[in-house]
This record gives structure tokens, sequence and C-alpha cells, in this order.
């Protein structure tokens, strides 16, 4: 049995799941965002692009500083990911909670991930950020090293540091 639309009075089959909230909607419904009170898009519709751009640029913009700056220290190997939801070549998603910027360390090879952080808080509450820092736990509980919320080239170049200097004294006492 399918279900029908979940918009007041109206009930008509088939129904599909909204991306934006959810909602099983009809087609009608469907095709206008103004026709359904959905509060994922009214956050979207609200939302000044020019701010949202503002908002967001200085992230990429500390992520590229931090791949030249990281790339030019010896042993150290790192690139900016696009994981906002960027599809690969291949169809398939990035691993949600990656880090803006992966690499590795040479000689011993230890991955290393960083997370640029402008808009959001040390530790935010919100889905995307807790997925962050669950993957980088992850990261680290199998032998990497994970930088989190990086506002500043600085602070993640020290981050890899202390995090290479952790990592290789636990492998060299085992």
């Amino acid at each position: 049995m399918t279900r029908g639309c979940s918009i007041a009075n109206c009930q008509r089959r088939p129904a599909r799941k909204a991306v934006c909230c959810g909602q099983r909607l009809c087609e009608e419904h469907a095709a206008s965002v103004k026709a359904h009170a959905c509060p994922k898009a009214a956050e979207l519709l609200s939302v000044d692009p020019r701010r949202w751009c503002a908002a967001n640029a200085p992230e990429q913009r500390l992520a590229t500083a931090l791949v030249e700056r990281l790339n030019v220290i010896p042993g150290i190997h790192v690139t900016a990911l696009d994981c906002g939801g960027a599809r690969q070549r291949n169809g398939q998603r990035p691993e949600r909670g990656m880090g803006d910027v992966i690499g590795w360390a040479a000689p011993d090879g230890i991955f290393l991930a960083l997370e640029t952080k402008n808009s959001h808080q040390d530790g935010c509450g919100c889905d995307s950020c807790i997925t962050q820092r669950a993957w980088g736990a992850r990261l680290v509980a199998a032998g990497g090293v994970y930088v989190g919320g990086v506002r500043s080239v600085d602070q993640g170049i020290d981050g890899v540091r202390m995090g290479l200097a952790r990592t290789r004294g636990r492998k060299g006492a085992a």
C-alpha cells in the first residue's frame, strides 16, 4: 500500500519522500517549494546568497592555504576535498564526516585529516559536526592524525605536528 501526500486535504497518490524535509508529497506539491510548509526550504529561501558565500568562502580559502603551507613541509602531502555533498567522478559521494584536507606523512604513511571551521563554534551539536568528530575519532583510533576545528593555518600546522609526534610516539612505544 502506498501512502498519499502528507499535505492536509490532499492525499493524492503516488507520493514521494521530499529531499528537503522528508514529507511525502504528490507531484503537484513536490514541484513547488512554496506549496508545502517546509522548514528546510524556508531556511534556504531566506538566506541571501551573497551572505552565504561570504560566510563559506573563508573556509575554502583556509583549506587552500593549509594545503599550500603543509605541502612545503618535507614528508607531508595533502590535498583539499569538497565533501559538501559533491559527487565523485564514479557517481559516489565522499564518506560523510571526512576532513576538508586529507593526506599522508612519510616515511611511515600516517594518514592526516584536517577539518576547517569558520561558521560553527567549537563543540557544535549539529549533525554534520557530530559526524565529523566521530569520523576523526575513528581515524585516530586507527592510527591516523585528525585535527578538528581548524580556524587558522598556524593552528592546522601545529595540530599536524603535535598529532604526528603523538602517533609516532605511540608506535615507537609499541
